[in-house]
């Protein structure tokens, strides 16, 4: 199973200049409108907000179609706590 991340800008561009690169490069290899990049899924994967649509999608470059990973960024991180609750016999 990929084990998800998700960073803040300043993070994202003290530690992980190499994300931004590979999110430029991405990007610019599928057709979507305004994004803000949050992470990806430890698969490859660069995962971003549809600022059009408020929905979380990803897009891995094996593949050539963006994937809607989740309704919303609230709904994701509700969904990442769910799967460590789940995994670790204790409720949070």
């Amino acid at each position: 199973m990929a084990e998800p991340w998700i960073f803040d800008l300043r993070e994202l561009e003290g530690n992980y200049t190499i994300f931004e690169e590979a999110y430029e490069e991405y990007m610019s290899e599928c057709e979507h409108g305004p994004a803000f990049p949050i992470g990806g899924l430890d698969d490859g994967s660069i995962v971003f907000i549809d600022l059009e649509s408020g929905k979380v999608r990803g897009f891995n470059n094996d593949y050539a179609d963006l994937e809607e990973i989740s309704e919303s960024f609230s709904e994701l991180i509700l969904d990442l706590v769910e799967q460590v609750e789940s995994f670790s016999g204790y409720n949070i």
